[in-house]
């Protein structure tokens, strides 16, 4: 699922190799699952229309940082990237899975021409 016009994957694996799109079955695997890792999502892609043309389209991501503890380092240097870009992640939940990994949840909302 990854394009190579996607800013947002393309900001992801700027932070790490480990990225992963949600529904694509070749990214599960078990050597895939080497934490820390980034799993992403497009929850909506809708258009923005004037006189009956899509010019853009308002796509929004659900980005989810699986680390094994709490990883400051990694959180800032998510959060700092993505500022750089003038993209503003908002952080929605943070919670501890059955195995002690940490998942940050995060949604990004962008401006797109087209594709992703």
């Amino acid at each position: 699922m990854a394009l190579h016009n996607d800013i947002i994957y393309n900001t992801l694996t700027e932070i790490t190799d480990n990225v992963y799109y949600l529904s694509n079955r070749n990214d599960n695997t078990e050597t895939s699952n080497q934490l820390p890792y980034i799993v992403y999502q497009i929850i909506s892609k809708r258009p923005i229309t004037a006189d009956n043309k899509v010019i853009i389209y308002s796509v929004e991501y659900q980005v989810t940082l699986v680390t094994r503890s709490r990883n400051e380092a990694l959180v800032y240097l998510f959060e700092e990237t993505f500022n750089q870009k003038e993209i503003i992640p908002v952080l929605v939940s943070t919670y501890q899975n059955d195995d002690y990994s940490i998942n940050r949840v995060y949604q990004i909302n962008i401006l797109s021409k087209g594709g992703y």
